[in-house]
């Protein structure tokens, strides 16, 4: 079970490689001091030892094991008839393409079924807002020469009223509001406050 805070995880490869007798001489010292200090460890390293002493002898228990001449037939003879059953084929364009179907669309088919359906769906939307084609070139040649029109009209409303006299703001037999002082900003108040 691997643990997400599992302090002793990067010993574990060199506690087996220590089972084993493979673990080099320079990083045998900390991992010895870690085992001193980590039943947990302790237990794992003699699982391995359990584990890998049996194993450790293989070479010398096999050596006299050695296949006679009809062994050595018999294999020959099993692996030539896998070859014979198994002939060589042609790249055909048909075997490329079956190939090419078997690695790209089945592992994915989820995948190109929906990119298929959503073409289908833009297909036919497109399909739907163009019926007829030559009523909507019809109808984007007439539709130039009115935007033309409106924008003659705005101009010739723009020149009217540019044109026309401005009414007094005020009656004359009224008098005229005086300006009123406008204050300058805050920081040149305090600076007038503080010298007054």
């Amino acid at each position: 079970m691997m643990r997400p805070f599992d302090p002793c995880r990067r010993f574990r490869q060199g506690v087996s490689l220590l089972a084993a007798g493979a673990l080099p001489e320079h990083q045998r010292g900390a991992l010895q001091d870690h085992l001193a200090a980590c039943p947990g460890c302790r237990k794992y390293h003699a699982e391995i030892c359990s584990v890998a002493a049996p194993l450790a002898g293989w070479e010398q228990g096999f050596a006299g094991v050695v296949p006679t001449e009809s062994q050595r037939q018999e294999w020959a003879a099993a692996v030539r008839s896998i070859v014979a059953t198994r002939p060589v084929s042609r790249a055909t364009p048909a075997a490329i393409a079956l190939d090419a179907w078997r690695q790209l669309i089945l592992p994915c088919r989820g995948a190109w079924a929906g990119m298929a359906a959503a073409w289908l769906v833009l297909w036919g939307i497109h399909v739907q807002l163009a019926d007829d084609p030559a009523a909507a070139a019809r109808g984007a040649r007439s539709s130039a020469p009115a935007v033309l029109r409106a924008i003659a009209e705005q101009r010739q409303l723009l020149a009217e009223l540019s044109l026309t006299p401005k009414a007094p703001a005020t009656q004359p037999d009224q008098p005229a509001d005086r300006p009123r002082h406008m204050p300058g900003p805050r920081s040149e108040l305090r600076v007038m406050t503080a010298t007054a």
